[in-house]
């Protein structure tokens, strides 16, 4: 299975790594990662060296922030991230089983390219047959990663297992 995790900053990255040893440990798995955001931005400490001393491979190193966070600054970056997973997304269309991404930040709303599962069904319907889409729906059944880190912080090992 083909999965593509995407990371945007060490919040996320925390929250992943039992995931990521699991999926790395088990050659059922494919895992690429593409980090983002804050990890490749020098004033965020450039946090993406973290995931490389960890063991893991990175796919794809986008520089997506622009220097400051005023309103402009965050359409800016969000508009940079957009266009940076659309040839990303174009690369892996046919290499992708699973796409996780987990946060809040505008930057991982962006990557997504569409809000919520009803934009994407609506998208999907006016894709010309042939045009790298299937034309299925998602369903509505989620997997919810919610408050991971409050579990970590009360019982890591169950987590972790």
């Amino acid at each position: 299975m083909k999965i593509i995790v995407l990371t945007s900053s060490r919040a996320d990255y925390s929250n992943y790594l039992p995931l990521l040893k699991k999926l790395k440990s088990d050659p059922f798995f494919q895992l690429k990662i593409i980090a983002f955001g804050t990890h490749v931005s020098q004033n965020h400490g450039n946090t993406v060296d973290q995931i490389y001393k960890d063991g893991f491979d990175v796919a794809y190193k986008l520089e997506t922030l622009v220097s400051d966070d005023s309103p402009q600054g965050i359409s800016k970056s969000m508009s940079v991230t957009i266009e940076k997973f659309s040839t990303v997304w174009a690369a892996e269309k046919d290499n992708i089983d699973l796409i996780i991404c987990f946060g809040d930040r505008y930057e991982m709303f962006a990557a997504g390219g569409v809000r919520d599962i009803g934009r994407y069904n609506e998208m999907i319907e006016t894709f010309p047959e042939g045009a790298g889409s299937s034309g299925e729906k998602i369903p509505y059944i989620l997997i919810i990663i919610d408050e991971l880190a409050d579990l970590m912080m009360v019982s890591p090992v169950d987590v972790e297992d």
